[in-house]
């Protein structure tokens, strides 16, 4: 898989993911509320918290 690849599939990865898929992700990442969260947010929560 090449770099650009890879790239692409991690920034389209949050959005296509489903809720138990990112709150599992969120409490890898221990994002505190992240079970309480909408889809919208907690993709904005991991986000942040992997910047």
């Amino acid at each position: 898989m090449s770099d650009s690849t890879r790239a692409k599939k991690k920034g389209d990865t949050l959005a296509t993911m489903l809720l138990p898929e990112l709150q599992a992700v969120a409490a890898r990442l221990e994002i505190d509320g992240a079970p309480k969260l909408r889809k919208g947010d907690l993709v904005a929560a991991i986000e942040a918290k992997q910047a």
